[in-house]
Order: C-alpha cells, then sequence, then structure tokens
C-alpha cells in the first residue's frame, strides 16, 4: 500500500446521501472509506435508510455523493455526485495494490492530464503505468537539460564550454520534441508505449473482487435510472420499473417520448401536458439557443437502447442534471411568452451555509473544498446548528438575468 497524503491507509472516502431525504429537506448520510466491501456499504445503506418508506409507503431507494475527502493529490475534482460506486471501490482498491514507485508514478500521470477524464480512463491508468517515465530529480528545464547533454550524452563537454551553453534553453525543446512535461512530481515523458483499454466502463465486466454493489437477480423485473425534472426544481435521478406504467405515473398521464439531442436520449413527457393545463417546466432550444418549444408537467430523460428506453450513463445524468439544472418561469406578457431563469428553493443551503467549509461554493454540494482535519464537529450538531437558522432563508426570487421569448402561437 503507498503512503498517502496525512497518513491515511486509504485514498479517499465518500458521503454517500439519501436522496430522497435530502429532497424532503433533510442530510442524511454517512462517510464511507474506500476501498470497502459489498457487507459494509450494505450496512451503510440500511443506517441511512436506503430501503426504508417514507410516510406515504414509497421506498428510499436513491443516494448520490455530496462530498469527498480525498487523499491522492488531483483526483478530488475527478470525482463526480453521481458514480458508480463499483467504479470507485475499482479505482481505490487498484491505487491500494501498488507499491510506493507505481503510486508515485501514477501521481505524476495524473498530474500530466493523460487519460483522467473519468473513473474509466483513471482505472485503466493504473494498469498503463508503463506508458510514463517519471525522473523525480528534475524539477526544471535547466536540470533536463544537463541530464540529457552530461548524464545520457556520450560526449564529454570541457569545462571551458558549459558556461556557454544554454541548458534551460536545450531542456525546454528536449520536453518539446518528446511530448514530456514538468509536475510537481519531476520531468514525466511518454514512453510511447500503447495504452490499453482493459476496462471498457461496463459495470458488468467490472472484476467480482472489486463489486461492492448487489448483482440483480435475473428474475427481478428491470429497472431504469432516469432523471426527473420537475417545475421550478433541479433535476434528481430516480430508479423506476422499465414498463409503460410506470412512466405513465411519473408523468402523471399518457407518455410521449421526444428526441431533440444527438446522443441517445429521449424527453419522456405528458403527451397532454399543454391542453391538460400543467405547469410550464422547461423551454427546448435549438442550436443556435432560440425556443422552439416548451415542455409542461414533470418529465424524465431516459437513455435510448436498441429497441426501448434504458438506464442513463452517469455521464449522461451528469450532463443532463447540468443542462436542466436552472429552472425557468414562464411569463405571457402581450402574446408572447417570456422565459426567466429563476433560482430554485433549496431547503438544504442554510445547512449547507453552516456546513461549508469554503463559504465561496455554496451550490448545493457540502463541502466542496477539503475538510478542515482539525474540525471534529459532527453532522448532526451542525444541522441542529443549521434548524435555528432556517427561518433566515429567503424565498424563491427571480433572477434578473437576460431572458428569451417565443410566441404563443408557436407551441
Amino acid at each position: 500500500m503507498p503512503n498517502y497524503e496525512y497518513d491515511k491507509d486509504y485514498p479517499f472516502a465518500a458521503f454517500i446521501t439519501n436522496l430522497g431525504k435530502y429532497n424532503e429537506g433533510a442530510l442524511v448520510g454517512e462517510w464511507v472509506k474506500f476501498p470497502t466491501t459489498a457487507e459494509d456499504l450494505q450496512q451503510v445503506f440500511e443506517r441511512i435508510g436506503i430501503g426504508s418508506e417514507d410516510d406515504f409507503g414509497n421506498p428510499y431507494e436513491e443516494w448520490f455523493i455530496t462530498d469527498y475527502d480525498c487523499y491522492v493529490d488531483g483526483l478530488y475534482d475527478k470525482l463526480g455526485e453521481y458514480v458508480s460506486l463499483d467504479e470507485l471501490n475499482y479505482l481505490a482498491s487498484k491505487l491500494n495494490e501498488m507499491n510506493q514507485s507505481e503510486y508515485e508514478q501514477f501521481q505524476a500521470a495524473v498530474d500530466m492530464g493523460d487519460h483522467t477524464d473519468s473513473l474509466q480512463d483513471l482505472i485503466n491508468l493504473t494498469d498503463n503505468l508503463d506508458c510514463y517515465s517519471v525522473y523525480p530529480d528534475i524539477t526544471d528545464y535547466d536540470d533536463l537539460g544537463r541530464y540529457y547533454l552530461e548524464d545520457l550524452s556520450t560526449m564529454n563537454i570541457p569545462e571551458w564550454l558549459e558556461n556557454y551553453i544554454d541548458y534551460e534553453a536545450y531542456g525546454r525543446d528536449i520536453a518539446y520534441d518528446e511530448d514530456g512535461q514538468l509536475t510537481d512530481y519531476g520531468y514525466v515523458r511518454n514512453t510511447g508505449s500503447t495504452f490499453h483499454d482493459y476496462y471498457d466502463g461496463d459495470l458488468e465486466n467490472i472484476p467480482e473482487e472489486y463489486r461492492v454493489m448487489s448483482v440483480t437477480d435475473e428474475e427481478t423485473p428491470e429497472r431504469l435510472t432516469v432523471l426527473v425534472v420537475e417545475p421550478q426544481k433541479e433535476p434528481y435521478i430516480k430508479e423506476i420499473d422499465s414498463g409503460l406504467q410506470a412512466l405513465q405515473s411519473e408523468v402523471n398521464g399518457y407518455i410521449q417520448a421526444i428526441y431533440p439531442y444527438e446522443d441517445p436520449v429521449a424527453i419522456v413527457c405528458n403527451e397532454e401536458g399543454k391542453h391538460l393545463g400543467m405547469e410550464l417546466n422547461r423551454a427546448l432550444r435549438d442550436e443556435d439557443g432560440d425556443i422552439y418549444d416548451v415542455v409542461a408537467g414533470t418529465y424524465l430523460v431516459v437513455g435510448l437502447g436498441d429497441d426501448d428506453f434504458v438506464s442513463l450513463t452517469p455521464e449522461q445524468i451528469q450532463k443532463y442534471a447540468e443542462l436542466f439544472k436552472q429552472p425557468e418561469q414562464f411569463i405571457n406578457l402581450n402574446g408572447k411568452l417570456i422565459v426567466l431563469p429563476m433560482e430554485p428553493e433549496n431547503p438544504l443551503r442554510t445547512a449547507e451555509m453552516t456546513i461549508e467549509d469554503d463559504y465561496g461554493m455554496i451550490d448545493g454540494v457540502i463541502n466542496n473544498g477539503r475538510r478542515d482535519e482539525a474540525d471534529k464537529t459532527s453532522i448532526r450538531d451542525k444541522l441542529d446548528g443549521a434548524k435555528q437558522k432556517s427561518s433566515e432563508r429567503k424565498p424563491t426570487k427571480v433572477m434578473r438575468t437576460k431572458c428569451d421569448t417565443i410566441e404563443f402561437d408557436d407551441l
């Protein structure tokens, strides 16, 4: 096992949160150190209420990650809210299996920025360290130039000539020629070896010893992971049955599927939403940003398979949660529909302001910055303090920004 920052014996921990409770205004979650086991994770789910029922008998099934404690330099920004726990555990296990030399090589490669766009990339990076050579003693171009001329070159340079050689310029040219880079871990260059994608991103292909989520029984009806977009609210993920009845239940009526994007995704909405007078939700815009339609009522963003709807991928969830993150307000003014962005009411904003270490990042994700190691206040104590200030929360307000308009006859 390598030496992680702050002498930790694990690479990172994630704060796993009950999404249903979060949407009700309660922060119910728990820190989980990775790598973990399926048994330990199941106990965490039970403690935070995953599988229990709400006041109406509906089970709490969804979770997401509100924060990370990361002790691998450069990795924090690569981890997201809606990632696979199996992939997280896979990466953490691969890191734990490294020796110190391999770990430093991995950190240098991450600092270089190659193959770091997703968890799949990072997992594959752990098996492709032979693609990178690291020179920890080379900290600048002058060091690099001297290393190549004095240590690697076969010619002897007279002392009187050394003062006339621009080692820094020579080192810069070397780095340019071999696509090398100076990092916090020394000089890194690509060896030219082929980078292999051993892990293809299919969760079913994660080796069994790294998986922590229960394998779906073959007789269990297939479930869909979708994005739910309600009027005046931010989107949230939800797992639903794959049948027609479940889709109709979510949109409160007969469904209509529209395909406004090049990605294999669809918007599933109520086909009579406008005629039934449902609340206008989000505007749809073309590639130039012009509005061509408005969706009424709650709708879903679902993935598209060969013959039917499928679950969204983590990347699709991230993309369309960001696309529809801003709720919109619609105003009829002289026959024109004015579309204004509006700020959703967030029942946990006060709690976040109490818990957040970095007060410049009040954005719905708890503790964006690195947590202070000395801060031992429990989440329960912080939430108790937040409740005392909840009365100060301001009502939802319309943001004074540029608005869009569309003729009513166009809808």
